[in-house]
């Protein structure tokens, strides 16, 4: 069974706030990484990186990350179109 969270999404690939379906055994950060890649048709080469957390009255609400975006190409094996910043809620995050 699936489940849906709300990721945002900046920097020069973002793609604003969107949701993303959460297969059975993934976390909400390879959710993330696969819907990007499937919306904007990069792969990523570089990342997830975290880069923090939000914290709310003493607890996280959501984790960061970046990560590089692009195509496979020849001869150097990739030609980078840019990076993407996301957030996840916290439960979500990359840790199992």
């Amino acid at each position: 069974m699936s489940r849906t969270i709300k990721v945002s999404t900046w920097g020069k690939l973002g793609l604003g706030h969107i949701t993303v379906r959460v297969r059975d055994g993934e976390t909400g950060c390879e959710a993330a990484v696969r819907s990007i890649e499937r919306r904007t048709r990069l792969a990523h080469f570089g990342g997830p990186c975290p880069q923090g957390s939000s914290v709310s009255s003493g607890t996280i609400t959501d984790s960061q990350y970046s990560m590089t975006l692009g195509v496979p190409a020849r001869p150097t094996g990739i030609s980078v179109r840019g990076e993407i910043w996301f957030s996840v809620p916290a439960d979500q995050g990359r840790s199992r």
